[in-house]
């Protein structure tokens, strides 16, 4: 039963929390099909609880583009850039995510 247990722990700490790759959706510029209505910038932000816990960590770089096509009323995003940033507390990390990029709107 010791040895039940302690093979259960060392294969419980190889255990993880992976997410889908999310693909950056880039329209083919067209300036007769796209008019560009300007740069946008927007933060998505993830925590990790105790180290183990995801709190909206897979869709940061999703939920960001989102929000900076919709900030400037637009339909998709070009030019997009990613900068990410971690911070460390005792209990938790925060894990932030700004995306700017610019924005296009369907003529």
């Amino acid at each position: 039963m010791k040895y039940y247990i302690v093979s259960m722990l060392c294969l419980g700490s190889f255990y993880g929390c992976s997410g889908n790759y999310y693909t950056l959706k880039q329209p083919s510029y067209n300036q007769s099909q796209y008019s560009e209505i300007g740069t946008a910038t927007e933060t998505a932000t993830g925590i990790s609880l105790f180290g183990v816990i995801p709190i909206q960590l897979n869709n940061k770089v999703e939920r960001a583009m989102n929000a900076a096509i919709a900030s400037k009323g637009g339909d998709a995003m070009t030019d997009v850039q990613i900068r990410e940033r971690w911070y460390w507390a005792y209990v938790l990390n925060l894990y932030k995510v700004d995306v700017t990029g610019t924005v296009l709107k369907k003529k």
